[in-house]
């Protein structure tokens, strides 16, 4: 993926169906590019004279698994062309479920923060119904531009232990908008927010509470229509009030790729 959009002339596409196309490759791909080598196994491994894939292939293996853990030796394998990873037909259960973006513009009142967030929670919701599970813990966080070192910094996150394990939106939107509110504060231009989800277990699996006053069974009716509408006629065609309208929080997208796969009004029209 990173020779065919990097390199001229590959307009996109690489294709290494031969050993010489594939050593080639790796005698010239720098390590610290390679999937799984961070910024610190990078300067470790050009500390020993290993720049490119290729170098990092001649390495002993005793010597990767004792400075680079068993991952980076799984890695090794991998560029070599021995498959360490299994390849899974049926994705298992998220154990965590984060969904946070990047504002269009940055944020100052709080108003469209919270539908923001209640948009996030929203989509937690919609992924834990998804692989039928719960959440017992959630997690809100918000914080400034970094990299406008000119303007106040700011950076706060509130975990909150939910009563019942839960994948109702409604209930998510409740608890992460008073979370939202508590570590608010007025005077910062907001760069992101985010919601994630913790302590996921089977939704046939819930430790209630005894003094539990929701109806657990009327709400999964709802999200259960409320799925439904959303699948039939697209998504947030059903939504909670607290997700707004307007939506001016929303990430710009004006160099988006139209889903030629995956959504109708997109598909290619030929003339014929």
């Amino acid at each position: 993926n990173h020779r065919g959009k990097k390199i001229p002339g590959q307009n996109g596409i690489c294709v290494l169906d031969t050993p010489r196309k594939i050593g080639e490759a790796l005698e010239t791909f720098e390590v610290g590019e390679v999937w799984g080598i961070g910024r610190q196994y990078r300067k470790l491994l050009n500390s020993i004279n290993v720049y490119t894939a290729g170098d990092f292939l001649q390495l002993d293996d005793d010597w990767v698994r004792r400075k680079m853990t068993v991952v980076g030796l799984r890695v090794k394998k991998e560029l070599a062309g021995i498959s360490c990873l299994e390849l899974e037909l049926i994705p298992p259960a998220k154990k965590v479920i984060c969904t946070s973006r990047s504002f269009g513009h940055d944020q100052i009142a709080l108003e469209p923060i919270e539908e923001a967030v209640a948009t996030y929670a929203a989509r937690c919701a919609e992924k834990l119904r998804r692989q039928q599970s719960c959440a017992g813990m959630l997690m809100v966080f918000l914080h400034t531009n970094s990299f406008k070192e000119d303007e106040p910094q700011y950076a706060k996150n509130l975990v909150c232990k939910l009563p019942v394990p839960t994948n109702s939106t409604i209930e998510l939107i409740h608890y992460t908008s008073a979370a939202l509110r508590a570590i608010y504060k007025k005077g910062y231009r907001y760069k992101k927010a985010g919601v994630i989800v913790m302590e996921i277990v089977p939704e046939d699996r819930i430790q209630g509470s005894l003094f539990d006053c929701v109806d657990r069974e009327k709400q999964a009716t709802v999200m259960r229509k409320l799925d439904e509408i959303n699948r039939k006629y697209g998504r947030d065609t059903l939504k909670v009030a607290a997700q707004g309208l307007g939506q001016k929080w929303k990430l710009r997208q004006e160099k988006l790729s139209p889903c030629y796969t995956t959504r109708w009004q997109d598909i290619i029209k030929v003339r014929v």
